[in-house]
């Protein structure tokens, strides 16, 4: 690899890296990646495909409005690098501009045809691995004769290494959070049912224990959640004659 590659590539994993402290938007990092691969390495063109919370490979990122036709074509034909990439774990290979001069025809034809009209001369895809995980794939195509080099598919390894660090860590944030809003919303829920039992006590003359079987009774009947309730009661907006069949005593 020479030093100016070196050098690029250098500065592409550190930035990927502090995407991660960055907190950069989820939705900004794959379009990052393509762009950088694009600047890294000999190639014209990436694409990034990730698998989707429902465990299909999807669309994430392109750098080349060819590349999303022909990311396009993988997912509605079932055909492609990528998709062989992804679900082999294994990088895959292929010269397009050698078909019809005597040599063998690519193994995707519908593919190989789309990407040989779109320009391009071969194609090449990286896994996206996470130990025994494959999260998706990298496509690099290249308009110039001949192949991607053993030190650019060496770079891009890299990059596609780095890339699935990054965003294992960046499902793990965003799990995190989701799980720390949870508990903060039952935590809040149960603040206020608290003081809907305390209110409810006060004005119907029940113990706690009973306000709270009032409480649970009327979300029951009027199929409501218990905490919304409870908000209710707190901010004034339910009477506590609702609550109960009796009148209740002036305040």
């Amino acid at each position: 690899m020479d030093a100016f590659r070196d050098d690029r590539l250098a500065r592409t994993l550190v930035e990927l890296a502090g995407t991660i402290a960055a907190d950069i938007e989820h939705a900004v990092f794959p379009k990052v990646v393509t762009e950088r691969v694009v600047e890294v390495l000999d190639v014209t063109a990436a694409g990034l495909m990730l698998v989707d919370a429902g465990g299909t490979l999807s669309i994430a990122a392109w750098s080349d409005e060819r590349v999303h036709q022909l990311q396009q074509h993988q997912l509605r034909e079932r055909e492609g690098p990528c998709l062989d990439c992804w679900t082999s774990g294994e990088p895959v290979s292929e010269l397009l501009d050698g078909a019809g001069d005597g040599e063998p025809e690519s193994r995707w034809p519908g593919f190989g045809a789309e990407a040989r009209a779109a320009g391009f001369t071969s194609v090449h895809a990286l896994p996206l691995r996470r130990r025994e995980r494959t999260l998706g794939a990298i496509c690099l195509f290249l308009e110039r004769a001949g192949a991607l080099d053993l030190a650019d598919v060496e770079a891009g390894q890299v990059i596609a290494d780095v890339t699935a660090i990054a965003i294992v860590q960046q499902q793990a944030i965003l799990e995190a959070r989701a799980r720390a809003a949870q508990l903060q919303a039952a935590l809040d829920s149960r603040v206020v049912i608290e003081q809907a039992k305390g209110l409810l006590a006060g004005w119907t003359g029940v113990d706690v224990g009973r306000a709270f079987e009032l409480l649970r009774a009327y979300a029951r009947n009027h199929n409501a959640e218990l905490g919304e309730v409870a908000r209710q009661l707190v901010d004034g907006r339910l009477p506590a004659q609702a609550f109960v069949r009796r009148p209740l005593p002036p305040q």
